[in-house]
């Protein structure tokens, strides 16, 4: 017989609270503890209007790449904005600016468990 059952709006409930991580501080060894929780980055994926990369990378010239990571520089404020729980993205930058390091460390967490997405095909 099969045990398994829908999860309860309870237990939905429990799973999307915000966790808390560790960033890097400002100066090397510090790190910084705040609560973050997941974004859904299909509304910034699609406004990155991403193709293949294979074939949007021929024939680019530096100024292309230098127009994609000036696309792509928003949008990670953005999701780390949505982010972050406490303090807000607000919150922290009313005190002091966020290195690039520390938001990419948010968006990685806001892009989850990359790796066990890397492929579901046995190899």
């Amino acid at each position: 017989m099969n045990d398994k059952r829908p999860i309860s709006l309870e237990e939905l409930k429990q799973l999307a609270q915000p966790d808390i991580i560790e960033i890097s501080g400002f100066k090397p060894g510090e790190t910084i503890t705040i609560a973050v929780k997941m974004v859904d980055l299909t509304p910034y994926l699609l406004e990155l209007n991403i193709g293949n990369p294979v074939i949007d990378n021929k024939g680019k010239t530096d100024t292309g790449i230098e127009l994609q990571i000036k696309d792509i520089v928003p949008i990670l404020d953005e999701v780390v904005k949505e982010a972050m729980v406490q303090p807000t993205y607000g919150e922290f930058v009313s005190i002091t600016p966020m290195t690039f390091d520390q938001k990419l460390q948010i968006f990685n967490y806001a892009m989850g468990d990359l790796e066990r997405l890397s492929s579901f095909r046995q190899e």
